[in-house]
């Protein structure tokens, strides 16, 4: 195996268990590689260590449950392979730099106002498009269409 299909062997194993608590030795045995040898060349290749990367795709899984989710924040803990909520809740503020709950918000509040928007957006082209003159004629019987001056 080349560097290249060990990284990608790793990352396959990860993506497949992003909810269980993964390490090095449990990701090299997987691929049947040399712990130190998998942590150098991913690290060299990548720019950040496999712990690094596991935590970062466990905490983006984790953002996109808190926002697409009614799961409690214990549950998305528990979900992204951590322990318990507090060790979730340091490593989710260390990387979003809000807490989970704070997040959530957030992110729904932006939801919520994005569909607003595309609402008002909808109102607003609606009403600004000429709309066809019918020149006198009107599709319901006995009414005239005037246009507009």
């Amino acid at each position: 195996m080349n560097h290249i299909e060990i990284i990608e062997a790793a990352i396959e194993y990860i993506e497949a268990n992003l909810t269980k608590k993964l390490d090095l030795d449990m990701v090299a045995a997987a691929v049947h590689y040399s712990k130190h040898h998998l942590g150098r060349t991913f690290s060299k290749n990548l720019g950040l260590t496999l712990h690094d990367y596991i935590q970062r795709r466990q905490l983006t899984e984790a953002a996109k449950l808190l926002v697409f989710s009614e799961k409690s924040i214990l549950d998305v803990a528990l979900l992204s392979g951590y322990e318990s909520q507090q060790a979730f809740h340091g490593a989710f503020f260390s990387m979003y730099k809000l807490t989970p709950n704070a997040y959530r918000e957030s992110e729904q509040r932006k939801s919520r106002l994005m569909r607003e928007g595309e609402k008002a957006m909808k109102f607003r082209e609606f009403f600004s498009t000429k709309k066809p003159v019918l020149n006198g004629a009107s599709p319901l019987p006995g009414k005239r269409t005037y246009r507009a001056g």
